[in-house]
């Protein structure tokens, strides 16, 4: 298990094998006034990913860190299936989904099928801006 403290108040949890990330957990920190003192709760969302799946483990913790649990659970299992249906679909072009996403199924799910018909295109919506200039590098992990 690797525990990652993250900005916001948040900490992620990774438990995996040797290959691949078996269960995200994602702790949200709350700190709630109670009288005189701060009493911190904590919820924690756990995500358990099928091993087919072949997604980095950055690319999940963003997925985790943007969507919430419900839609996080659906978008990772699509990008698994995605990755695992062409090798075409590398971390980048994952990577450049989930950015483009901003946590928005809809948007998602329209990027997904952009990526299924021109994978250029979502490269370009995620890492160049309107004058198409290379803004962001998105072969390089969310984490780094």
């Amino acid at each position: 298990m690797v525990f990652t403290q993250r900005p916001f108040g948040h900490t992620l949890v990774f438990c995996s094998n040797l290959v691949h990330l078996v269960q995200f957990s994602l702790i949200r920190h709350f700190s709630v006034p109670l009288g005189t003192g701060v009493v911190k709760t904590f919820r924690c969302t756990t995500l358990v990913i099928p091993m087919a799946n072949s997604i980095p483990d950055d690319i999940a913790s963003k997925v985790a860190a943007d969507f919430d649990a419900e839609s996080a659970t659906a978008v990772l299992k699509s990008l698994g299936e995605l990755a695992d249906s062409s090798d075409s679909f590398t971390p980048r072009v994952l990577r450049c989904i989930v950015y483009a996403a901003f946590g928005d199924s809809v948007a998602f799910d329209r990027l997904v099928v952009m990526a299924r018909n021109d994978l250029r295109d979502v490269m370009r919506e995620a890492e160049f801006d309107a004058n198409d200039k290379r803004i962001r590098d998105l072969t390089v992990p969310f984490d780094c």
